[in-house]
Order: structure tokens, then C-alpha cells, then sequence
């Protein structure tokens, strides 16, 4: 997508949601998308494989990636799912680190601390999640000890959930993307093949349906995909 003069009159990047276990980082994309692209349950360790959301909206295009919550891991699949984050946050244009508005923890500092040792900090929004169930003086406590770590302008407020500061925070987003051709179609909404999200839905039930019996670890294979005859 050239103009005359050879340049792109089009903008796209990609943006990382990173962050530890169940700040909202698949709330988030599910609502910056407008669909159900990611999964989400209570239960830490959710998403496994980093899954790519696409916004198109007029000539920019943003791809973002939801990714594991980066966190002290003690299995060969935890220590994947955290190299996976961490691969994310280094090769974007952008990173959103999110963080639970009613606290900062040590926990938070310490995912920060492993993104920013692969990827530079221009490239870093904390965006500071589900500001509707803070309690008067939370919100400005953690504000100031994210300012610590991050810089006034490297910090945004949001509800994922109910969608409150995700319009503002799109638009931040969108400024912040470079000059580019678009990576997917326009109607393109993920990367991801219908088969795995067939799996994703069924995993996220079985989480949802169950308790301490089920282990964190478990996997859902789609082995065939038919269309009702009505769908076809």
C-alpha cells in the first residue's frame, strides 16, 4: 500500500499484552476485538500458546498478541508458556504490561523486570486493570508505586471487563503504531485455525465445570470439524 511518493499510507504494528496470571490480558483482547478470540477462567496459566488478535480499523492495522502470565514457574510447560510471553514482549512495536489497579505486587514488579530485560521500556504501557473494583485510594496508591518503575506517560486506566478507558487506550495504541502495509486481510480477526479455537472453547468449559479434580494441565485435540447442513 504505497502512495506516489513510495511511502506506506497505511500504519500496522504489533502490540504484546504481557503480565502476570489473571490481570485480564484476554479480557482485554476479547474487548478490544469485539469477539471471543482468547479464553478466560479464574484459573491461573489459562492461555498456554501466544494467540494474535487483528484490528483493522481504517488504514491502520494492529495485531495484538495475548500471551501467558509471566510468572516463578516450576514445570516444563510453565517455563514454556513464560518463554513464549517473554518472546512476544522482544519482537512488537508495543507492549502492554497490565497490572491489577487495587495493587502493585512483588509478583508484578518481577514480570516487569523480565520483559524489560528483552525488550526496551519506550516501548512499555502499564495499563493498570479493573479500576471498578478498587476501593477508594487503591487506584492511587498503585499509581504511585508503578511511577517508580515507569515513567507518567508510560500509564493508562482501564476496566476490560465492562470496557471503561479501552476506547482512549485504543487510540493510544493506534498513534503509537509505525508506517506499514497491513500483515492479514481486513476482515481478518485471528491467526488462529478453527480447529484450535474449537479446542480453546472446550478447555475453557472443562476449567470452568470443574474443580480440583481436573489438573491445569489439561489438553483438549479437535479431530474433525463437520458444518451442520443449516451452517452450510
Amino acid at each position: 500500500m504505497f502512495n506516489p511518493q513510495g511511502e506506506f499510507d497505511t500504519r500496522s504494528g504489533f502490540v504484546a499484552i504481557t503480565g502476570r496470571p489473571n490481570v485480564g490480558k484476554s479480557t482485554l483482547l476479547n474487548t478490544i476485538m469485539g469477539h471471543k478470540v482468547a479464553i478466560v477462567s479464574p484459573k491461573p496459566q489459562t492461555t498456554r500458546n501466544r494467540i494474535a488478535g487483528v484490528k483493522t480499523m481504517g488504514k491502520t492495522q494492529i495485531v495484538f498478541l495475548d500471551t501467558p502470565g509471566i510468572h516463578q514457574h516450576k514445570y516444563l510447560l510453565n517455563r514454556y508458556m513464560v518463554e513464549v510471553a517473554l518472546r512476544a514482549a522482544a519482537d512488537v512495536d508495543m507492549i502492554l504490561f497490565l497490572v491489577d489497579a487495587r495493587r502493585a505486587t512483588q509478583a508484578d514488579q518481577e514480570a516487569l523486570e523480565r520483559i524489560l530485560s528483552k525488550a526496551s521500556s519506550e516501548k512499555l504501557l502499564v495499563v493498570m486493570n479493573k479500576v471498578d473494583l478498587a476501593r477508594p485510594g487503591e487506584i492511587e496508591a498503585t499509581e504511585e508505586e508503578l511511577l517508580g518503575m515507569v515513567k507518567p506517560r508510560q500509564l493508562a486506566k482501564v476496566c476490560a471487563l465492562k470496557g471503561q478507558g479501552v476506547g482512549e487506550l485504543l487510540k493510544r495504541i493506534e498513534e503509537a503504531m509505525p508506517e506499514g502495509p497491513f500483515y492479514y486481510p481486513v476482515e481478518s480477526i485471528t491467526d488462529q485455525p478453527t480447529p484450535f479455537l474449537i479446542a480453546e472453547l472446550i478447555r475453557e468449559k472443562v476449567f470452568m465445570l470443574t474443580q480440583q479434580e481436573v489438573p491445569y494441565s489439561v489438553a483438549v485435540v479437535v479431530e474433525d470439524v463437520m458444518r451442520r447442513k443449516e451452517d452450510v
